[in-house]
């Protein structure tokens, strides 16, 4: 078990920009169903503000609440407290979890009724979506777990399994398409990582209207950090790019300089302590 995050603000979109829909590739934002567009005509906007705000915020930590928490090893719960910043009281998740449980019943009725139309995929698209992907992502999780397996009855949520094993299916379909990445040793990746072309910084450009109002400038040295959990381990280095959507900082690290790139949903920009 870990904390960990979907496709989110960010990684989706680049992906989507630097990968555009083509023969070889796909769309995670493909136009709706009963459409004549072309396929990757609908922008993401709200999709992606779907699976940041619905996905990530709510239904991620309601999965985090039905944990098994006391199977866990003590090494595990210490790190993922200091994650939180706060002890992880063992017996409150255990007292907390029945109300969980029944909220989690309470989110898959809203995925029932969603699909209630006969609707292949949850945004009624030609094809799976970033919407698809990321709700299945934590439900397909939740699924697997003993504490809440009982709640993914067919007789009481047939659309929603069928759409999950819809789902699961054209997930395993597109991966067999695929080759199996090389596994690589961290230090390798960090070289890969280092020497290779990064995009200019133009791309994201410097939004000084923005930079004003966060109170920052080009060239700061600033620290960013979720505005979640986590917040007690930003991330330090210099600002060389910052957009309405995205920020951009250089940061040394042990095999060379660094770009470490932030969406600006959900993370806190700020002048480094001196």
């Amino acid at each position: 078990m870990m904390f960990t995050a979907t496709l989110g603000p960010l990684i989706a979109p680049t992906l989507e920009r630097r990968f555009p829909p083509s023969a070889r590739h796909g769309t995670i934002y493909p136009a709706p169903k009963h459409s004549e567009g072309a396929e990757g005509a609908t922008k993401g906007g709200l999709v992606t503000a779907f699976s940041k705000f619905y996905t990530d915020n709510v239904l991620f930590p309601l999965i985090v609440s039905v944990l098994p928490w006391e199977a866990s090893p003590p090494a595990f719960i210490e790190d993922r407290a200091k994650l939180l910043g706060r002890p992880i009281n063992l017996e409150q998740f255990a007292e907390g979890r029945p109300s969980s449980i029944s909220l989690f019943s309470s989110h898959l009725l809203l995925l029932e009724e969603q699909l209630s139309d006969s609707r292949e995929w949850l945004s009624d698209t030609k094809a799976l979506s970033l919407t698809d992907i990321s709700v299945h992502f934590l439900l397909a999780w939740g699924r697997r777990m003993p504490t809440v397996a009982s709640l993914f009855d067919e007789s009481r949520f047939p659309l929603t399994i069928a759409w999950l094993d819809r789902v699961s299916a054209a997930i395993t379909a597109l991966k067999a398409t695929q080759t199996p990445p090389s596994k690589l040793s961290g230090e390798t990746a960090a070289r890969k990582i280092v020497s290779a072309p990064h995009e200019p910084y133009d791309v994201v450009g410097f939004d000084t209207i923005e930079a004003t109002r966060l109170g920052v400038g080009l060239g700061d040295t600033v620290q960013v950090a979720p505005d979640d959990y986590g917040k007690d381990y930003p991330t330090n280095g210099k600002l060389v790019a910052l957009s309405r959507s995205e920020l951009t900082l250089e940061v040394q690290g042990s095999e060379g300089l660094l770009r470490c790139h932030f969406p600006r949903l959900g993370y806190v920009v700020k002048r480094a302590s001196v």
